[in-house]
């Protein structure tokens, strides 16, 4: 029994070791298989941005069906890695909006996930389109601009 305890302990700890891994840890290659994803929706509106290595798909429906694809070069997919390295992976569950108007459908909803190479997923409350929190909004302008481009 004290066995078995001793190697769930180890398991227990070691995961979480893992999990706590910041995002600036991870190497160039691991990298590649990043992925940003930008959700800006409404009751009548949906517009989806994925951010990978080589391209940027954005989502016109919540079908997904409207699609646009778009190359990305690796200047750009540098600056979004450093934008990236430069959030606390722990505080971004907790941001909070600076602004409430979506409430009042004033603006759209606005999301930010970052889906890691080991499956992990970083996702951010939701937020007014065009106001996000500081803490992510150098990622998100930029997102924004690459998405226009």
């Amino acid at each position: 029994m004290k066995f078995f305890f001793t190697v769930c302990l180890l398991i227990i700890s070691n995961s979480s070791c893992i999990f706590n891994k910041s995002i600036s840890a991870y190497n160039n290659k691991e990298n590649d298989t990043l992925e940003i994803i930008y959700t800006q929706f409404s009751r009548g509106f949906f517009k989806e941005i994925h951010i990978e290595k080589s391209k940027i798909t954005t989502y016109l429906n919540y079908q997904k069906t409207k699609i646009e694809e778009k190359k990305i070069n690796q200047l750009n997919w540098d600056k979004c890695i450093s934008y990236i390295q430069k959030i606390d992976r722990n505080k971004i569950s907790k941001l909070k909006s600076p602004t409430n108007n979506r409430q009042t459908d004033k603006v759209h909803y606005a999301k930010l996930v970052i889906l890691l190479n080991d499956k992990s997923k970083i996702s951010s409350p939701d937020f007014d389109h065009g106001f996000p929190p500081d803490l992510i909004k150098p990622l998100v302008d930029f997102i924004l601009n690459l998405s226009n481009i």
